[in-house]
């Protein structure tokens, strides 16, 4: 199904308007007064920043996560705070930050998984006398 935007004038898919309001698509409503205020309150009240300091940090890395320098494409990266201080890192995409909160921030944890990574089945092999490897299911 799709609706026509009243601001644009563009019929687009119903996934790509918010229930309210329901006569203005995304992207249009992005443009408008209410959202940046909206999303400048919440940024001060979850993070302690404007929407302008957002934007500022957004530039700093060229529109990407921090760690893995991936293209945020539009979307809006997460704002990345250590628990314990609530201090701001940076921005994060979902894929990166989600990556640090399953390792809960722990500098020790994520080392050890970066030697695991480095190993590549050295213990594996070492334990079996041989490489294992998964069936290619092609």
């Amino acid at each position: 199904m799709k609706r026509r935007c009243k601001t644009c004038n563009r019929e687009k898919a119903l996934h790509l308007f918010y229930s309210t309001p329901k006569w203005m698509c995304k992207s249009c409503y992005k443009k408008t007064d209410a959202y940046q205020n909206q999303r400048d309150r919440y940024l001060r009240s979850k993070y302690g920043i404007t929407d302008y300091e957002y934007a500022r940090l957004l530039g700093y890395n060229k529109d990407c996560c921090w760690i893995c320098n991936g293209k945020s494409g539009g979307k809006n990266l997460a704002v990345d705070h250590n628990h314990r201080n609530g201090r701001i890192r940076g921005l994060l995409c979902k894929r990166c930050n989600g990556v640090l909160a399953r390792m809960m921030d722990d500098v020790l944890l994520l080392q050890s998984a970066t030697q695991y990574l480095y190993r590549d089945g050295a213990d594996v092999h070492h334990v079996l006398g041989r490489d294992a490897q998964v069936p290619n299911k092609d």
